[in-house]
C-alpha cells in the first residue's frame, strides 16, 4: 500500500505549507486517502513532534509501534510529504510525489509571503487571548470528536472582514484576508460552526467535509481544528 500526501498549494519548484497546514494536516490527508478502516493498527515515524493521541482517536486509529501499516514524514525533492505505507523501511515516493506537484494549484507569490508571514511572525499579545485558551484534555475531546464528522450541506455562511475577526483568529485573518464561516447541517438533523477552508467563497446546498488543520496559536503553542472544505 502506498498514500501520499502533499501541501496543497505549490510555490517554484516545491509544494509548499499554507498557513494552516503542517505535518499532521498532511498526515489526516493521507490516513483518509488510504480509507484504513476503523480500529487498524498504524505505527508513526519520521515526524518533528509525537503525533498526538487525539490524532487517532479521532481517526479511529491504533497507534502500535509493531503495526503492519506505517505512516511516515518523507522529505521530498518537490516538498514536505506523508505517505501510508506497508511495514519496512521508507519507500521511493519520489515519483508518486512529483505527479501530486504537478496536479497541485500554483499560489501566487502575494499570497504565499502572508501565509508564510502570518505562521513565522513573532508572537504577539493575539496569541494570548484568554478567551482562547483551553485546557488540553479538552482540545483534545473536542477535536477527535469533530474528526468523526460526517459530510454534510451548507445551510448558511458568513464572512468576516478585516478588524471583525476574534483576536486568536488575527494570525488566520493575516494569511487569508477576509474569510468565511459555515453552518454545516448534517444527515441526522444536527449542526455545527465551522471555519471554511475552500479556495472559493461557500454556497448554501454545496456539500461540505471536515478537514484536518491548524487553526492558531494560544498561549504560545498551535492548535489543530475541524474547517470545513468542498467534498
Amino acid at each position: 500500500m502506498l498514500a501520499l500526501a502533499l501541501p496543497r498549494v505549490k510555490r517554484g519548484m516545491k509544494a509548499q505549507f499554507s498557513f494552516d497546514e503542517d505535518e499532521l494536516s498532511l498526515a489526516w490527508d493521507a490516513v483518509r486517502k488510504a480509507k484504513l478502516p476503523a480500529g487498524t493498527k498504524v505505527a508513526a515515524h519520521g515526524f518533528e513532534k509525537p503525533v498526538p493521541p487525539w490524532f487517532w482517536t479521532g481517526l479511529g486509529l491504533v497507534a502500535a509501534g509493531d503495526a503492519r501499516l506505517h505512516l511516515r514524514f518523507i522529505p521530498t525533492t518537490v516538498g514536505p510529504s506523508v505517505a501510508v505505507h506497508d511495514a519496512g523501511p521508507a519507500p521511493d515516493v519520489e515519483a508518486e510525489a512529483r505527479k501530486l506537484y504537478e496536479a497541485a494549484a500554483s499560489g501566487r507569490e502575494d499570497a504565499w509571503q502572508k501565509h508564510r508571514n502570518a505562521r513565522d511572525a513573532p508572537d504577539t499579545e493575539a496569541d494570548y487571548p484568554l478567551g482562547a485558551y483551553i485546557l488540553q484534555s479538552r482540545h483534545d475531546e473536542v477535536v477527535a470528536a469533530r474528526m468523526r464528522l460526517p459530510a454534510g450541506a451548507i445551510a448558511s455562511w458568513t464572512q468576516v472582514g478585516a478588524g471583525a475577526a476574534p483576536t486568536e483568529f488575527a494570525r488566520w485573518q493575516e494569511a487569508f484576508g477576509a474569510y468565511w464561516t459555515v453552518m454545516v447541517a448534517f444527515p441526522d438533523g444536527t449542526r455545527t460552526v465551522g471555519l471554511w477552508g475552500g479556495a472559493d467563497a461557500p454556497r448554501t446546498g454545496q456539500t461540505a467535509t471536515p478537514a484536518l488543520r491548524r487553526l492558531y496559536k494560544t498561549q504560545g503553542a498551535w492548535r489543530h481544528g475541524v474547517a470545513f472544505v468542498p467534498a
